[in-house]
Protein backbone atom coordinates (compact mmCIF):
# COMPACT_ATOMS: atom_id res chain seq x y z
CA UNK A 1 0.00 0.00 0.00
CA UNK A 2 2.61 2.47 0.50
CA UNK A 3 4.24 2.01 -2.93
CA UNK A 4 1.02 3.34 -3.83
CA UNK A 5 0.56 6.10 -2.50
CA UNK A 6 3.83 6.97 -3.27
CA UNK A 7 3.18 5.81 -6.65
CA UNK A 8 0.34 8.45 -6.32
CA UNK A 9 2.00 11.29 -5.43
CA UNK A 10 5.14 10.92 -7.57
CA UNK A 11 2.31 11.10 -10.65
CA UNK A 12 1.02 13.88 -9.92
CA UNK A 13 1.11 17.16 -12.36
CA UNK A 14 2.87 20.22 -11.66
CA UNK A 15 1.47 23.23 -11.07
CA UNK A 16 -0.81 25.20 -8.88
CA UNK A 17 -4.67 26.21 -9.52
CA UNK A 18 -5.48 29.82 -8.56
CA UNK A 19 -9.50 29.39 -8.38
CA UNK A 20 -9.36 32.45 -5.89
CA UNK A 21 -7.11 34.64 -8.11
CA UNK A 22 -3.84 35.31 -9.21
CA UNK A 23 -1.16 35.41 -6.55
CA UNK A 24 1.00 38.40 -6.10
CA UNK A 25 3.73 37.05 -7.58
CA UNK A 26 2.22 36.50 -11.12
CA UNK A 27 1.99 40.29 -11.26
CA UNK A 28 5.55 41.18 -12.96
CA UNK A 29 5.47 38.54 -15.74
CA UNK A 30 1.77 38.38 -15.86
CA UNK A 31 1.59 34.29 -16.22
CA UNK A 32 -0.34 32.12 -14.28
CA UNK A 33 1.83 29.56 -12.42
CA UNK A 34 -0.60 26.88 -13.55
CA UNK A 35 2.49 25.08 -15.00
CA UNK A 36 1.86 25.05 -18.87
CA UNK A 37 2.71 27.50 -21.43
CA UNK A 38 0.59 30.67 -23.09
CA UNK A 39 -1.39 30.06 -25.68
CA UNK A 40 -0.68 31.92 -29.15
CA UNK A 41 -3.12 34.96 -28.94
CA UNK A 42 -6.60 35.03 -29.61
CA UNK A 43 -9.43 37.06 -31.13
CA UNK A 44 -11.48 35.10 -28.56
CA UNK A 45 -11.76 38.28 -26.33
CA UNK A 46 -11.84 42.19 -26.10
CA UNK A 47 -10.79 44.97 -24.21
CA UNK A 48 -12.38 48.22 -23.80
CA UNK A 49 -12.46 51.45 -21.83
CA UNK A 50 -14.23 54.62 -21.87
CA UNK A 51 -11.24 57.02 -22.51
CA UNK A 52 -8.09 56.98 -23.85
CA UNK A 53 -6.72 59.92 -22.68
CA UNK A 54 -6.29 61.04 -19.49
CA UNK A 55 -5.06 63.38 -16.68
CA UNK A 56 -4.21 63.11 -12.85
CA UNK A 57 -6.48 61.56 -10.89
CA UNK A 58 -9.41 60.62 -13.52
CA UNK A 59 -10.89 57.35 -13.22
CA UNK A 60 -10.97 55.23 -16.53
CA UNK A 61 -13.55 52.09 -16.82
CA UNK A 62 -12.81 49.16 -18.14
CA UNK A 63 -14.20 46.31 -19.39
CA UNK A 64 -13.11 42.52 -20.40
CA UNK A 65 -15.30 40.29 -22.57
CA UNK A 66 -15.54 37.09 -24.83
CA UNK A 67 -16.14 38.35 -28.65
CA UNK A 68 -18.97 35.86 -28.55
CA UNK A 69 -21.12 34.71 -25.83
CA UNK A 70 -19.51 32.10 -25.59
CA UNK A 71 -16.45 33.04 -25.06
CA UNK A 72 -16.58 32.67 -21.39
CA UNK A 73 -13.07 32.97 -19.13
CA UNK A 74 -12.39 31.74 -15.88
CA UNK A 75 -9.22 33.59 -14.65
CA UNK A 76 -7.87 37.08 -15.41
CA UNK A 77 -5.25 39.25 -14.20
CA UNK A 78 -5.55 42.99 -15.31
CA UNK A 79 -2.64 45.43 -13.93
CA UNK A 80 -1.76 48.69 -15.18
CA UNK A 81 1.78 49.62 -16.07
CA UNK A 82 3.87 52.57 -17.07
CA UNK A 83 4.92 52.19 -21.38
CA UNK A 84 8.72 52.80 -20.86
CA UNK A 85 9.59 51.17 -17.83
CA UNK A 86 6.76 48.41 -17.00
CA UNK A 87 6.39 50.19 -13.42
CA UNK A 88 3.03 49.57 -12.21
CA UNK A 89 0.71 52.76 -11.95
CA UNK A 90 -2.26 53.98 -10.39
CA UNK A 91 -4.92 51.92 -8.70
CA UNK A 92 -7.92 49.55 -9.65
CA UNK A 93 -11.80 49.72 -7.96
CA UNK A 94 -14.00 46.25 -8.78
CA UNK A 95 -16.95 46.65 -10.25
CA UNK A 96 -19.49 43.63 -9.62
CA UNK A 97 -18.86 40.44 -7.72
CA UNK A 98 -16.25 38.37 -10.09
CA UNK A 99 -13.03 40.00 -9.45
CA UNK A 100 -10.89 41.80 -6.47
CA UNK A 101 -8.76 43.69 -6.15
CA UNK A 102 -4.74 42.38 -6.18
CA UNK A 103 -1.33 43.53 -3.98
CA UNK A 104 0.98 43.75 -6.61
CA UNK A 105 4.53 44.79 -5.60
CA UNK A 106 2.89 44.57 -2.06
CA UNK A 107 0.74 47.25 -2.75
CA UNK A 108 -2.66 47.59 -2.33
CA UNK A 109 -5.48 47.83 -5.08
CA UNK A 110 -2.71 47.67 -7.99
CA UNK A 111 -4.15 44.96 -9.98
CA UNK A 112 -7.48 42.73 -10.51
CA UNK A 113 -7.86 39.63 -10.66
CA UNK A 114 -11.35 36.76 -10.58
CA UNK A 115 -12.04 35.63 -7.11
CA UNK A 116 -14.13 32.14 -8.32
CA UNK A 117 -13.03 29.20 -11.29
CA UNK A 118 -17.28 30.36 -12.49
CA UNK A 119 -17.43 31.21 -16.17
CA UNK A 120 -17.37 34.55 -16.69
CA UNK A 121 -18.50 36.52 -20.21
CA UNK A 122 -17.29 39.77 -19.00
CA UNK A 123 -15.56 41.83 -15.79
CA UNK A 124 -15.81 45.64 -15.13
CA UNK A 125 -13.03 47.12 -13.25
CA UNK A 126 -12.25 50.92 -12.75
CA UNK A 127 -8.37 52.05 -13.17
CA UNK A 128 -7.45 55.51 -11.02
CA UNK A 129 -4.92 57.37 -12.60
CA UNK A 130 -2.25 58.62 -10.10
CA UNK A 131 -2.26 62.57 -8.87
CA UNK A 132 0.92 62.91 -10.22
CA UNK A 133 1.79 61.44 -14.05
CA UNK A 134 5.67 60.84 -15.09
CA UNK A 135 4.84 59.08 -18.08
CA UNK A 136 3.00 60.00 -21.39
CA UNK A 137 1.93 56.36 -22.01
CA UNK A 138 0.01 53.72 -19.42
CA UNK A 139 -0.64 50.21 -20.64
CA UNK A 140 -3.18 48.42 -19.36
CA UNK A 141 -2.44 44.62 -19.88
CA UNK A 142 -4.58 41.50 -18.97
CA UNK A 143 -3.99 37.87 -19.07
CA UNK A 144 -6.72 35.94 -19.59
CA UNK A 145 -7.45 32.21 -18.13
CA UNK A 146 -10.14 30.57 -20.38
CA UNK A 147 -9.35 26.98 -18.45
CA UNK A 148 -6.56 25.64 -16.38
CA UNK A 149 -4.24 25.24 -19.15
CA UNK A 150 -5.92 27.55 -21.88
CA UNK A 151 -3.80 31.00 -21.14
CA UNK A 152 -3.26 33.88 -23.01
CA UNK A 153 -0.23 35.98 -21.65
CA UNK A 154 -0.48 39.40 -22.27
CA UNK A 155 -2.02 39.13 -25.53
CA UNK A 156 -4.73 42.41 -24.39
CA UNK A 157 -3.62 45.72 -23.92
CA UNK A 158 -5.17 49.29 -24.12
CA UNK A 159 -2.23 52.29 -24.01
CA UNK A 160 -3.88 55.33 -22.27
CA UNK A 161 -2.24 58.74 -23.14
CA UNK A 162 -1.65 61.19 -20.53
CA UNK A 163 -3.17 64.78 -21.15
CA UNK A 164 0.08 66.23 -19.32
CA UNK A 165 2.88 64.88 -17.58
CA UNK A 166 4.94 66.23 -14.79
CA UNK A 167 8.39 65.53 -15.20
CA UNK A 168 10.96 65.08 -12.01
Amino acid sequence: MYHLIVFVLISIKSGHSNSVGAPQSACALMMPQHGVSSQPCSLKYTMESDKLQYSAGDTIHITVRGSTESDTFRGILLIAKTKTNEQIIGNWAVVGSDIKTLACDKIKNTGITHNSPSDKSSIEAIWHAPSNINEEFTVIKATIVETFDQIYVNCFSITLTAKSVNFI
